[in-house]
């Protein structure tokens, strides 16, 4: 996958800036290259969606993006451009970048350009409208106006679609650098979702629509929604689907059950082969539950305990604590391991340093200090496995359900 983008690169780069005879022909085939080579494109979201590219693949993917963009503001063939801005539109956040400056430039009438949007997939125009619409210069009256135009209107909404849209902002997903443009916010209310995504949690939704429901209520931090999407997640915490951990997190701290809730869906999530990432905001927010709640796994023994050593490097200074507090002495060990084993990983210059000026303090000499040469050696190989690699414990049975030891 990586050399066919590499490839395509190096062909789009000469027909950018040599040019070919056959641009007309040639340029579809690498649009069409590049999309098969693209994990699922821009509308792939949830538990099914294919893995994003990394390393020299992602490297790859972004320079035939920017090239097709580049290659978009050069077009003078309006077939062309209208593919490629297409194309670029369902690239996720780079495409979408190139396609609203071609918006902005007027280099197609912007009725023509409505017509191209609106061919798009749901999820992706409305990503689309919502990048325009947050980076709309305040002096382009024309072109606020005109995005009004677009706003979505009760009768005019495609629910599914826009779940996929809002999901994809949700603060759990993309972090707190996703934003949701104010009007399309109030647009999306209006059509009909302050309503229906209310009445879909009292419903019993299955683990795709309530995944896609729990995004969405995140997105929209609407109370009536939020209260609604709290409810769900305390009457459903460790049953088997989406994650409850973003509304269960943002409950009151007083609220009576969401600490059980809490523990009950950590313990679950805490076997997911996603575990790191489902777990990152406990380890923020609630460190010293989340050490409790894996103290608790590694008294269990077995393969429980091999899931909570793969989740220990989460852990900040007051859930080690808390975790070493409540795990016997026995214990202690193995956390001790894993730790400097991470250490190895992540700062190996830090730990190497520490072992010269503290060791002998601390005792490491001898097979201790052997000991941690090896594992020095081996957290700095190019072939050691990934910080929360899985590898080590998914050969075991995993048990279904939440972990109760």
């Amino acid at each position: 996958m990586s050399q066919i983008l590499r490839d395509t690169a190096a062909a789009l780069r000469q027909l950018l800036f040599i040019g070919s005879a056959d641009a007309g022909r040639e340029l579809p085939e690498f649009i069409a290259r590049v999309q098969s080579a693209l994990p699922g494109a821009a509308h792939a979201h949830g538990a099914g969606a294919p893995h994003p590219l990394l390393g020299d693949a992602a490297a790859a993917a972004g320079e035939c993006v920017f090239l097709l963009g580049a290659l978009l503001r050069t077009q003078r063939d309006p077939v062309l451009a209208n593919r490629l801005f297409q194309f670029l539109a369902v690239c996720g956040r780079m495409g979408r970048v190139h396609a609203a400056q071609y918006v902005q430039s007027r280099a197609l009438p912007l009725p023509q350009v409505a017509a191209l949007m609106q061919s798009l997939p749901g999820n992706d125009f409305l990503a689309l409208l919502n990048d325009l619409l947050l980076d709309c210069p305040p002096e382009d009256k024309q072109l606020a106006a005109w995005l009004r135009t677009l706003l979505p209107a009760s009768g005019r909404l495609d629910a599914r679609e826009a779940l996929l849209f809002l999901k994809t902002l949700a603060p759990s997903v993309a972090g707190d650098g996703a934003v949701l443009a104010r009007p399309l916010r109030e647009a999306l209310l209006a059509a009909g979702l302050a309503e229906s995504l209310p009445a879909a949690f009292a419903g019993n939704p299955g683990p795709a629509v309530a995944e896609s429901l729990l995004l969405a209520a995140e997105t929209l931090a609407l109370p009536s929604l939020q209260n609604e999407a709290l409810a769900y997640a305390l009457r459903t915490a460790g049953a088997e689907g989406a994650s409850r951990m973003p509304p269960l997190l943002a409950a009151p701290p007083d609220l009576e059950p969401r600490d059980a809730a809490l523990l009950t869906e950590m313990r679950r999530l805490a076997l997911l082969p996603e575990a790191p990432e489902r777990l990152l905001g406990a380890a923020r927010t609630e460190p010293e539950m989340l050490g409790l709640m894996l103290a608790d796994l590694l008294s269990g023994g077995g393969v429980y305990a091999q899931a909570a050593l793969r989740l220990l490097p989460l852990l900040p200074r007051l859930g080690l604590e808390s975790l070493l507090a409540a795990l016997p002495e026995a214990g202690h060990d193995a956390v001790r391991a894993r730790l400097l084993s991470a250490l190895a990983t992540l700062e190996p210059d830090f730990l190497r340093r520490a072992a010269k000026n503290l060791g002998p303090k601390l005792g490491l000499g001898g097979p201790a200090a052997q000991a941690l040469a090896e594992l020095l050696r081996a957290g700095t190989n190019q072939d050691s496995p990934p910080l929360f690699s899985s590898t080590a414990w998914m050969s075991k049975r995993l048990p279904v359900g939440p972990a109760s030891p």
